[in-house]
């Protein structure tokens, strides 16, 4: 399958072009259509490592259509979109990805919900991707487990399936199930990352106020790696923990998840991991249009990294620091600014080392939004990511590297 498509792309960097407003205004009827084109410069087509001779920069053109319809009815809300990146380099035939000037990323999302009656409801969605760029790789609300680059068409598919019931008036519950399925044609990332992962779970909430909610649940995740390396990854995972979210103002919203994650290897020689669990985020909208939001998140998370002399990685016990602000400085200009920074301690076969730590991303993004109309409008942004990986684990010679862009264009929508 993945060898229909040949795939790559950067949809970071397309993100706040392919923007909310687009889809608000697609909501009043049963049809979006999306175009967009930009030029960019990138200084390091390929992520690679500073020294290593293969760090080459590029001017280029990007072209983004894309659709998304509306279903709605009284019971049944059904929607499906598509979004298609097509990248030229002006200087891509040089480094060691010759002869390939054009890069494409796929996106296909398809969401359904279904409301049985006022107590009984069930979603389902799906999205299936085709790129090269890591951002498309990270699974919903997880952490992300590579930030370099990956040749090839490489492709991930997200499924989910949500019943909820209010009980009462004060308690309700959810059941659902996840499905994700990563397929890298890259050898480098082939090996660590390629696997499906079956995620059940079940919570349960409790409303202590009209601005308080309470909860708990539990998370089984069985994960079934391909199985190319000399130790297994194949591993399953226990996530239980509290929930609390909290209406402050009205424009000042906290949520929060803590607990405990136990995960047990299929490997002999790997021994079991115990560690915290967390997701929290606190958002304050201080004013019409304008917010600020800021998290983190503590969570096992896969990763691409092999340690050398003989010991196998299984996975990073990772922390992820994020943060946002969307500011409208006029009815039509808009600015907004984010930072995500991630870091963990890895675990490899016989134990967990915090002296080994595995890559270390921060990632930075600045964007200008200015709306003509209500369908045409210009942007300008620039996007800073970095990598600093443990020299005792690494795939090939080195891990850190710089990547710098800027992209700047238009975007029209219907």
């Amino acid at each position: 399958m993945k060898k229909i498509l040949q795939a790559a792309g950067l949809v970071s960097a397309s993100a706040a072009i392919l923007s909310t407003p687009a889809v608000a205004q697609g909501a009043a009827k049963w049809y979006t259509l999306k175009a967009g084109i930009r030029g960019f410069y990138d200084d390091n087509i390929y992520t690679a490592p500073k020294g290593s001779g293969r760090v080459f920069s590029s001017p280029g053109v990007e072209i983004s259509p894309g659709f998304l319809l509306n279903f709605p009815s009284d019971q049944t809300k059904l929607t499906l979109g598509y979004d298609y990146t097509l990248r030229w380099f002006a200087d891509r035939d040089q480094g060691f990805v010759r002869n390939r000037d054009i890069d494409q990323t796929h996106v296909f999302n398809l969401n359904l919900g279904h409301t049985f009656s006022p107590r009984y409801k069930i979603s389902f969605y799906e999205q299936f991707a085709i790129a090269q760029e890591p951002d498309q790789f990270v699974p919903f609300g997880g952490t992300q487990a590579t930030l370099a680059r990956a040749e090839g068409s490489n492709l991930r598919n997200f499924a989910g399936l949500e019943f909820e019931a209010q009980l009462s008036r004060l308690w309700s519950t959810a059941l659902s199930y996840q499905n994700q399925y990563y397929d890298y044609d890259s050898n480098s990332f082939s090996a660590p990352l390629n696997r499906m992962e079956h995620i059940p779970g079940v919570r349960v909430s409790y409303q202590l106020s009209p601005k308080t909610v309470l909860g708990g649940g539990y998370t089984f995740n069985l994960r079934d790696y391909d199985d190319l390396q000399v130790v297994s990854r194949d591993n399953q995972g226990h996530k239980i923990f509290g929930s609390v979210d909290h209406n402050f103002t009205g424009t000042l919203l906290a949520s929060a998840r803590m607990g405990v994650e136990i995960t047990t290897w299929d490997a002999a020689n790997v021994s079991d991991a115990t560690n915290p669990y967390a997701d929290a985020s606190l958002t304050w909208t201080y004013s019409p249009g304008s917010f600020v939001q800021g998290g983190v998140r503590h969570e096992r998370s896969a990763t691409d990294l092999i340690l050398q002399n003989a010991i196998d990685i299984v996975d990073s016990e990772a922390t992820t620091l994020y943060a946002s602000v969307s500011h409208a400085i006029t009815s039509r200009l808009r600015g907004s600014l984010s930072v995500q920074y991630r870091t963990g301690d890895l675990k490899y076969s016989g134990g967990q080392s915090s002296s080994i730590n595995g890559d270390d991303y921060l990632i930075l993004g600045a964007t200008v939004n200015y709306r003509f109309t209500s369908y045409l409008s210009a942007e300008v942004a620039y996007y800073f990511d970095q990598a600093r990986g443990d020299g005792a684990a690494v795939l090939t010679t080195g891990r850190n590297f710089d990547r710098n862009r800027v992209f700047f264009g238009v975007r029209l929508t219907y």
